[in-house]
C-alpha cells in the first residue's frame, strides 16, 4: 500500500469511528510486521484543539466580498460561554486579518477590547488578549475582518463561470470541508 493510499484509508477508518487499527506491512528488507494503531491518539496528536475555557454557542455572520479586488470583509458575533476564568481568548483562523477584536460579558457592563492579537499561521489559530479576566458566564465576542478571496478551491474563494452571453464571469464560491472555513472566517 502506497502512502497516499494509507492516507485516504486512514481518513476512511476516521469517518467510521474505528478506534483501534492493525496494519501489516513489509518493510525494505521484506520483513513483514503488525504495527497497531491506536487512531485516537494519532488524530489528536495531529490537531490542534482551542482551549476550553470558553466555549462558543451561537456564531452571527455576515461577510460581503469585493469581486473587483478579490477581497472580502466581514463581522462576526459569537455568543460564548466562559466556563473558567481567562484573558484569553483562541479561534481557528487561517489567511484572516482581524481589524477589532471586543468581548462583552453579561456578568461586566463595560465592554474591553482585546488588547493583543497573536496570529499562529502553524496552527492556524488567532488568540485574542484582553486586559482584565472575562467575566464567568453568558458572553459575546465580536469580530471585525478582511480576507482575501483566493484561487486555492479553499474557505472562501474566487471562480469564474461563462454566462448566457458567452462572456467569463468572477464568483465567490465556499469550500469549508475539514479545515477550510477559518479561511472565511475565524
Amino acid at each position: 500500500m502506497r502512502i497516499k493510499d494509507f492516507n485516504i484509508f486512514l481518513s476512511t477508518v476516521c469517518r467510521r469511528k474505528v478506534q483501534r487499527l492493525q496494519i501489516l506491512y513489509t518493510t525494505t528488507s521484506d520483513t513483514t510486521k503488525l504495527r497497531n494503531i491506536d487512531i485516537m491518539s494519532e488524530i489528536s496528536n495531529s490537531r490542534v484543539l482551542l482551549p476550553s475555557s470558553v466555549k462558543p454557542v451561537h456564531y452571527s455572520l455576515d461577510i460581503t466580498p469585493d469581486l473587483e479586488k478579490l477581497e472580502f470583509a466581514g463581522t462576526e458575533t459569537v455568543d460564548v460561554l466562559v466556563l473558567e476564568k481567562t484573558k484569553i481568548v483562541q479561534v481557528h483562523g487561517k489567511q484572516i486579518q482581524i481589524l477589532s477584536a471586543r468581548f462583552v460579558s453579561s456578568s461586566v457592563s463595560v465592554p474591553q477590547e482585546a488588547v493583543e492579537i497573536s496570529y499562529h499561521s502553524v496552527d492556524t489559530t488567532i488568540t485574542f488578549t484582553f486586559s482584565e479576566e472575562l467575566g464567568l458566564g453568558e458572553g459575546r465576542l465580536i469580530l471585525a475582518f478582511a480576507g482575501i478571496l483566493n484561487g486555492d478551491m479553499a474557505g472562501f474563494y474566487k471562480s469564474s463561470y461563462v454566462n448566457a452571453d458567452g462572456k467569463r464571469s468572477i464568483m465567490a464560491s465556499t469550500q469549508f470541508e475539514a479545515l477550510d472555513a477559518r479561511r472565511a472566517f475565524p
